[in-house]
């Protein structure tokens, strides 16, 4: 992964678990690797501790990334198919160049909470999270706009 030039990049569903498996090898965690020129994530997740694990090695390698578009996926499945030494592997997201966050498919799980929950601990760039309802919860979870007061 070397040397790309890549300013956006979006991530569908079964693609992540494989990108964690990627991302875990030795090799792909060096310097040289680092997705520097990412500016724009648009990400599929379920927002399972695989595919949160998955996001984080991603964040990790794209340290100027400045938006990050995240689509909620209903969980089917346990994690199952990463394995046991990753999926015991804390959660820390390091973004430090975020600005903004838009969830759009919001459901309210304990998941997507926990998520929100580790966003707004995030160092003071990142300005505003959005949530967008899935259809149907729009009553119960409005659209919410989150903005760090300064």
């Amino acid at each position: 992964m070397s040397g790309l030039d890549v300013f956006s990049i979006s991530v569908c569903s079964g693609g992540l678990e494989d990108f964690v498996v990627l991302l875990a090898s030795e090799d792909v965690f060096s310097e040289s690797s680092a997705l520097k020129n990412l500016k724009h994530l648009e990400l599929r997740t379920r927002y399972s501790k695989s595919y949160l694990l998955g996001m984080c090695a991603l964040l990790e390698r794209s340290p100027n990334l400045k938006t990050m578009i995240l689509d909620y996926l209903p969980q089917m499945d346990r994690d199952e198919s990463l394995s046991e030494d990753l999926l015991d592997k804390p959660i820390s997201l390091s973004m430090p160049n975020l600005r903004q966050v838009k969830m759009n498919n919001f459901q309210g799980t304990a998941n997507e909470i926990d998520f929100v929950k580790l966003l707004k601990m995030q160092g003071s760039v990142l300005e505003k999270i959005v949530i967008i309802p899935a259809k149907g919860h729009e009553t119960t979870h409005p659209r919410t706009v989150l903005r760090r007061i300064l």
